[in-house]
């Protein structure tokens, strides 16, 4: 706790940086050096308490390994937009890993100088009291919360879906821009539930320990209760858990352009869409199949003593299939970015756009193991369409590695972006042969 007490005691007083010094990550994203300074203070603590560990940070180490026997994982300003208004909602949230479980949470609520601490086993606290989910288990009764997909714009028309349909079925819907302390609510049982679809793992790293310690389920939109590789989360109690992980999982995406008209764009002779948008398209055409062989497995005596794992892969390629439609046109859309960014904001725009190969290879690398474990489990008529699907995934893997190739390269220093090529290749050496 003397690392978010001192990080927030900084925020508190130091000045809050004007227009001028405000510096944009990539789009809706911003960072100062007051984000820097107080990430500085929290490793400056934590590697003098425990040396030898390894902290993964927002803004100085964020492409850092969560390998080691103790990491940390730190927001060191949750809520950066917030604070630049002075917005009172924003916190500092420390995470920890010890032999790569998550143990560890501690979140400090800056403008109100509290601070919600939570450990394995021995529950979740905010000061002496003791935290508790809630007890709503009707949803007209509850009160979610959300995160909007500021960064991830490819993903809106999605999530106003879902945004619908949980404000139709509820008795209110809360965004107040600081995912550690909508977590760290959940767990002291003001909201209800909550959602987002793209979180970082500094951003729900302690609210997941929080939650957990206080009786609370956390997952991502696949069921699985690993959240710290980014991306989804649904959180609450046990039964509106699963209420909203039922609700969302039926809400349709918004009508896309037909593949024909899509191609079309593809051969029109101008760079985006292009061979990024085309290696996601083949990765989520590899995730349909998947399913599909999964789903022909379903419901049948033959495979009963595997049917609960089936479904678990249904859930988690249907998730993975739905990323790769939104990476088709998030591929366009940084691609944009880059052209429009000035010589000087280049940089952090190629950064941005190695992001999104670099989600298409983790997505692939999870589709190719999925894919070899429904052809050995499921039903054998279909295992050369389980076969055909891992051929796709693996084509979507090699494009995409190629593009964040390209993208390191073309960086004015290609060190800034060595450790996305190495996750990359990494990946790209696990799943070959």
């Amino acid at each position: 706790m003397e690392a978010t007490a001192r990080a927030g005691a900084y925020l508190r007083t130091v000045p809050r940086p004007g227009r001028h010094d405000w510096t944009e990550k990539s789009t809706h994203d911003f960072v100062t050096a007051v984000d820097r300074g107080a990430e500085a203070i929290i490793v400056d603590v934590l590697t003098g308490r425990v040396p030898g560990s390894t902290v993964v940070g927002e803004e100085l180490t964020p492409q850092a390994a969560m390998a080691g026997e103790v990491v940390w994982v730190v927001d060191p300003l949750d809520g950066t937009t917030n604070y630049l208004h002075g917005y009172p909602q924003y916190a500092v949230s420390i995470g920890c890993l010890v032999a790569g479980e998550l143990c560890v949470g501690v979140v400090h609520d800056v403008t109100r100088n509290v601070t919600f601490r939570g450990g394995r086993g021995l529950g979740a606290w905010l000061g002496e009291q003791r935290l508790s989910i809630s007890s709503v288990t009707e949803p007209r009764y509850a009160l979610v919360g959300t995160g909007f997909p500021f960064k991830r714009l490819d993903t809106l028309q999605r999530y106003l879906h879902q945004f619908a349909a949980v404000m139709g079925a509820t008795s209110g819907v809360r965004r107040a821009g600081a995912a550690a302390l909508d977590l760290a609510d959940v767990a002291a049982g003001r909201l209800d539930a909550f959602w987002e679809l793209s979180l970082a793992p500094w951003d729900v790293a302690a609210g997941v320990v929080l939650i957990r310690e206080a009786g609370g389920v956390v997952t991502n939109l696949a069921g699985a209760d690993d959240v710290l590789a980014g991306g989804s989360i649904v959180a609450g109690n046990p039964t509106l858990h699963r209420w909203l992980m039922d609700l969302l999982r039926t809400i349709s995406a918004p009508e896309s352009p037909t593949l024909d008209g899509w191609l079309e764009e593809l051969a029109a002779g101008t760079p985006a869409p292009g061979g990024g948008s085309a290696a996601a398209l083949v990765g989520a055409l590899s995730g349909a199949l998947v399913v599909m062989v999964a789903r022909l497995t379903t419901g049948r005596k033959a495979y009963a003593t595997v049917q609960t794992r089936v479904d678990e892969i249904i859930a988690e390629a249907n998730t993975l299939r739905s990323e790769f439609r939104s990476l088709m046109d998030e591929d366009a859309a940084v691609y944009a970015r880059v052209v429009a960014a000035s010589k000087l904001a280049k940089d952090d725009a190629l950064i941005g756009a190695v992001q999104t190969p670099l989600a298409i290879v983790r997505g692939a690398a999870r589709l190719i193991a999925l894919a070899q474990e429904i052809g050995r489990i499921g039903n054998p008529n279909a295992r050369a369409d389980a076969k055909v699907g891992e051929t796709l995934a693996r084509a979507a893997l090699a494009g995409a590695v190629e593009n964040v190739r390209v993208n390191v390269a073309a960086l004015s220093r290609p060190e800034m972006g060595k450790a996305l090529l190495d996750e990359a290749e990494r990946l790209a050496s696990e799943v070959r042969g």
